[in-house]
């Protein structure tokens, strides 16, 4: 399938969503956006990053069993500025 089919593909599938579901299209795009950035032309790998204090935070955590879904949500719920208790 050609590049310019599968860009048509994606803008009919996108037809009739709502915005927060173009929201999160978005978020998901720019992640891949910086992903593929990061990567050198030649295959070799970014330099690796040091690692963030709160790093595993969740570790023991055994209700989350994918920290990077949970984490997103968390930012979709925090940035929707909804009231009550965030899911733990």
């Amino acid at each position: 399938m050609a590049l310019k089919t599968d860009r048509d593909q994606l803008a009919r599938i996108l037809e009739g969503l709502p915005a927060e579901a173009l929201e999160d299209i978005a978020k998901y795009a720019d992640y891949w956006r910086f992903k593929l950035a990061r990567q050198k032309p030649n295959g070799q790998k970014a330099p690796k990053r040091r690692k963030h204090p709160a790093a595993g935070i969740w570790a023991d955590r055994t209700d989350i069993t994918d920290s990077g879904a949970y984490s997103l949500e968390l930012r979709r719920l925090i940035e929707a500025k909804q009231d009550g208790a965030l899911p733990h």
